[in-house]
């Protein structure tokens, strides 16, 4: 029980989403790997973790870590999704993106529901390996299932790309909607994007200048 609260902890300050409350989450998952050795799900949240401190950045720092507590999660449990999320992180950190694929598949098929991996997909096939179709597939699963609303920003820019005008103004709606209220720095980073594309310039470098103000680390690309 003592592991079980030190891990709670840290899944509250990680899910806060700023980089300082990440760096804390860290400290208190270790806590419980202190205090009970094979707890698969605290090893693999400590990888997911050290991602997406490396995520933003340049000079990735983590990738021996991220490497370390992926593997031993999946050791401990090959079927905790989070475990099969950390090591696709891991391949995708180093990467190595097509092996990550089959983890990410069988993690949602462990957990269908799971907003971490549906998250996870979208981004995949959007930045890592690029597919309308398959980010399509997974951003709307994730809307159907109301763990996504925040996805709706991207929905809207691709259905623009195909043509879909109308259809795009309504997720762009349903995003802001959703992401005014939220001031997590990846919320002011895509309210921006959604002020830039419906062409306010104003509100878009008010948001840019909140994600800046945030985090500056997240500018060294």
């Amino acid at each position: 029980m003592v592991a079980y609260d030190y891990f709670l902890a840290g899944l509250e300050l990680f899910h806060k989403g700023d980089s300082e409350s990440i760096q804390e989450s860290i400290i208190y998952f270790k806590k419980a790997i202190i205090e009970d050795n094979e707890f698969a799900r605290a090893y693999a949240d400590v990888a997911i973790a050290y991602y997406f401190l490396d995520a933003y950045q340049t000079e990735k720092q983590y990738s021996v870590e991220i490497n370390n507590y992926a593997d031993k999660a999946l050791l401990l449990d090959s079927k905790l999704p989070q475990s099969l999320i950390a090591k696709a992180l891991d391949y995708m950190h180093s990467a190595e993106n097509e092996l990550a694929v089959p983890y990410l598949e069988k993690a949602l098929e462990y957990n269908p529901n799971s907003a971490l991996v549906i998250n996870i997909l979208s981004d995949f096939y959007t930045n890592y390996v690029p597919n309308t179709e398959k980010y399509l597939e997974y951003a709307l699963k994730g809307i159907s299932l109301d763990i996504y609303r925040y996805e709706n920003n991207k929905i809207a820019v691709v259905l623009s790309q195909v043509g879909l005008i109308e259809e795009s103004k309504k997720y762009m709606e349903d995003y802001k909607n959703y992401a005014e209220n939220d001031k997590s720095i990846y919320q002011q980073l895509s309210l921006a994007t959604y002020y830039s594309y419906s062409g306010d310039t104003d509100k878009a470098i008010e948001h840019l200048k909140l994600f800046s103000q945030q985090d500056n680390n997240l500018f060294k690309y």
